[in-house]
């Protein structure tokens, strides 16, 4: 029974979605279907998801342990990290397409906001989890900073990192303006 307990997490995630959902009638068109704030809504169930499928993944010892219907969580990290990053990136195009300047400032805005905590939550991880798993001083520096993860479920940082530079150096530093996508 305590198992069937567990799905109570992936239930109130979905209730959670679907609290504030109309229902159109048949010909109706949705104008909110994929604004700023439907997109959002999407990444943070997805966000809740991933976070549901580490604690299974915790909880079950990647499935080793049964634990009920939840168990199968072990297999939704990938699905809910693309949804997150679908919806990251098609708020970023779309922010792109419609607001002006919006590379002014883009990098000094986004990455502290991810770099910041994830080089906070790697020296909690070396002080209080790594201790002994550290031979050496470089050691140190490297899982700090990403470059050796500490905690391997932080991968998604490195990566948001990576594709906020990337999408800046594509449309700071190549020819494609707003007139030409607006074709699109």
């Amino acid at each position: 029974m305590s198992n069937y307990l567990l799905l109570s997490y992936p239930l109130t995630i979905v209730i959670v979605l679907f609290a504030g959902c109309s229902i159109r009638k048949k010909g109706e068109y949705n104008d909110e279907a994929w604004s700023m704030t439907q997109s959002n809504a999407l990444k943070a169930v997805a966000a809740l998801m991933i976070i549901l499928h580490h604690m299974v993944q915790s909880i079950t010892r990647y499935g080793e342990i049964k634990k009920g219907p939840i168990t199968v969580w072990n297999s939704f990290g990938i699905l809910f990290t693309s949804i997150f990053f679908f919806f990251s990136g098609f708020g970023l195009y779309k922010s792109y397409k419609t607001k002006e300047n919006y590379l002014e400032g883009f990098l000094a805005k986004r990455l502290p906001r991810i770099i910041l905590p994830f080089l906070f939550t790697n020296i909690i991880y070396i002080v209080t989890l790594s201790v002994d798993r550290i031979s050496e001083v470089r050691h140190i520096f490297t899982s700090i900073f990403g470059f050796t993860l500490i905690n391997t479920n932080a991968w998604f940082i490195v990566e948001l990192i990576i594709l906020y530079v990337v999408f800046y150096l594509c449309f700071k530093k190549t020819r494609l303006n707003r007139e030409h996508l607006q074709s699109y």
